[in-house]
């Protein structure tokens, strides 16, 4: 091979190399970035859920149909969150693990069903009522709250069996 002809195929393989690297940076770039929204996102949404989900303790049970708007509007806010999520981690080019997002549900359906129990509850088990619902939203929120904070695009956890 003529020395020019060497010289030039170096140059393209080094090219080629060095866009690869670059690409590969960008992608984790934007990655991170990504998830750094995500972790200030839920960051800046926990405390509010939080807040929020302390002030309902202060409902009586004749506020009941009160405190039931507003746990709805803390679920609310904690759909938002998984809406968040998904989307977030779409755009990092990763997905949360199906196991991950099962938790999720499932805490975010722990929350329905507390809040069934508003309807029924009576003035001697209002106390537990209200603090079931308080507990099921603080645990949909912690286990939005873990996903995001493994950072990773499967939700912290390995793609496929481990």
């Amino acid at each position: 091979m003529k020395p020019i002809a060497r010289t030039a195929l170096v140059a393209l393989l080094v090219s080629a190399l060095a866009c690869s690297d670059r690409e590969e940076r960008n992608t984790e770039d934007a990655v991170d970035d990504a998830a750094e929204r995500v972790e200030a996102t839920a960051e800046k949404a926990g405390q509010e859920v939080r807040e929020g989900a302390r002030e309902l303790g202060d409902y009586t049970f004749d506020q009941r149909e009160d405190f039931r708007s507003a746990a709805r509007q803390r679920l609310a806010d904690v759909d938002k969150e998984i809406e968040e999520l998904g989307r977030d981690t779409r755009d990092a080019a990763g997905t949360v693990s199906e196991e991950a997002m099962a938790g999720i549900r499932t805490a975010r359906q722990k929350v329905d069903r507390s809040l069934e129990r508003v309807g029924n509850a009576t003035a001697d088990d209002w106390d537990d009522v209200r603090s079931g619902v308080e507990e099921s939203i603080e645990g949909a929120r912690k286990a939005i709250a873990e996903v995001r904070s493994t950072r990773g695009p499967m939700g912290g956890r390995a793609a496929g069996p481990t």
